[in-house]
Protein backbone atom coordinates (compact mmCIF):
# COMPACT_ATOMS: atom_id res chain seq x y z
CA UNK A 1 0.00 0.00 0.00
CA UNK A 2 1.68 3.20 -1.08
CA UNK A 3 -1.00 5.80 -0.35
CA UNK A 4 -3.04 6.50 2.74
CA UNK A 5 -6.12 8.56 3.24
CA UNK A 6 -4.71 11.88 4.46
CA UNK A 7 -6.92 11.63 7.57
CA UNK A 8 -4.78 8.74 8.90
CA UNK A 9 -1.62 10.80 8.56
CA UNK A 10 -3.23 13.87 10.10
CA UNK A 11 -4.62 11.80 12.98
CA UNK A 12 -1.29 10.25 13.92
CA UNK A 13 0.55 13.57 13.45
CA UNK A 14 -1.90 15.19 15.87
CA UNK A 15 -1.39 12.42 18.42
CA UNK A 16 2.36 12.94 18.16
CA UNK A 17 1.91 16.55 19.28
CA UNK A 18 0.02 15.30 22.33
CA UNK A 19 2.01 12.26 23.52
CA UNK A 20 5.68 11.21 23.80
CA UNK A 21 4.94 7.75 22.36
CA UNK A 22 2.38 6.92 19.70
CA UNK A 23 1.63 3.37 18.63
CA UNK A 24 0.10 2.34 15.32
CA UNK A 25 -1.80 -0.92 15.69
CA UNK A 26 -3.46 -3.14 13.14
CA UNK A 27 -3.61 -6.53 11.52
CA UNK A 28 -0.72 -7.93 9.50
CA UNK A 29 -0.14 -6.58 6.01
CA UNK A 30 -2.47 -3.57 6.27
CA UNK A 31 0.22 -0.93 5.72
CA UNK A 32 1.45 0.00 9.20
CA UNK A 33 5.10 0.07 8.14
CA UNK A 34 4.30 2.17 5.08
CA UNK A 35 2.40 4.61 7.27
CA UNK A 36 5.35 4.85 9.68
CA UNK A 37 7.73 5.63 6.80
CA UNK A 38 5.40 8.33 5.49
CA UNK A 39 4.98 9.97 8.88
CA UNK A 40 8.67 10.37 9.73
CA UNK A 41 10.61 9.83 6.50
CA UNK A 42 13.89 11.35 7.74
CA UNK A 43 13.93 9.77 11.18
CA UNK A 44 15.90 6.72 12.28
CA UNK A 45 13.84 3.61 11.46
CA UNK A 46 14.30 0.21 13.08
CA UNK A 47 12.34 -2.93 12.24
CA UNK A 48 12.52 -5.58 14.94
CA UNK A 49 11.69 -8.26 12.39
CA UNK A 50 15.20 -7.61 10.97
CA UNK A 51 17.68 -9.62 12.99
CA UNK A 52 20.31 -6.86 13.14
CA UNK A 53 17.80 -4.30 14.44
CA UNK A 54 16.40 -6.77 16.96
CA UNK A 55 19.88 -7.61 18.30
CA UNK A 56 20.85 -3.94 18.49
CA UNK A 57 17.80 -2.98 20.54
CA UNK A 58 17.18 -6.12 22.62
CA UNK A 59 20.76 -6.40 23.90
CA UNK A 60 20.40 -3.13 25.86
CA UNK A 61 17.19 -1.14 25.22
CA UNK A 62 18.18 1.64 27.64
CA UNK A 63 21.53 2.23 25.94
CA UNK A 64 19.89 2.05 22.52
CA UNK A 65 17.33 4.75 23.37
CA UNK A 66 20.00 6.92 24.99
CA UNK A 67 22.12 6.76 21.84
CA UNK A 68 19.39 7.66 19.32
CA UNK A 69 18.16 11.10 18.31
CA UNK A 70 14.41 11.55 18.38
CA UNK A 71 11.96 11.23 16.81
CA UNK A 72 12.60 7.56 16.18
CA UNK A 73 10.47 4.86 14.53
CA UNK A 74 10.43 1.30 15.87
CA UNK A 75 8.43 -1.22 13.85
CA UNK A 76 7.26 -4.51 15.41
CA UNK A 77 8.11 -3.23 18.91
CA UNK A 78 6.12 -6.05 20.51
CA UNK A 79 8.97 -8.43 19.67
CA UNK A 80 11.14 -6.82 22.38
CA UNK A 81 9.20 -6.59 25.66
CA UNK A 82 12.18 -4.99 27.44
CA UNK A 83 11.90 -2.02 25.10
CA UNK A 84 8.69 -0.92 26.80
CA UNK A 85 10.37 -0.60 30.19
CA UNK A 86 13.14 1.47 28.61
CA UNK A 87 10.59 3.67 26.83
CA UNK A 88 8.78 4.35 30.11
CA UNK A 89 12.02 5.48 31.74
CA UNK A 90 12.91 7.75 28.79
CA UNK A 91 9.42 9.26 28.72
CA UNK A 92 9.48 9.91 32.47
CA UNK A 93 12.82 11.73 32.14
CA UNK A 94 11.26 14.39 29.88
CA UNK A 95 7.49 13.97 30.05
CA UNK A 96 6.75 17.30 28.34
CA UNK A 97 8.56 16.33 25.10
CA UNK A 98 5.96 14.86 22.75
CA UNK A 99 6.39 13.04 19.47
CA UNK A 100 9.63 11.27 20.35
CA UNK A 101 8.75 7.65 19.62
CA UNK A 102 6.52 6.19 16.92
CA UNK A 103 6.06 2.45 17.28
CA UNK A 104 4.02 -0.33 15.78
Amino acid sequence: MSHFDRSYLIGVEKLMTMFPVVSVLGARQVGKSTLLHQLLPGSPYFDLERHADFERISSDPDFFLDSQPTPIVIDAAQLCPGLFQALRVKVDQARQQNGRYLIS
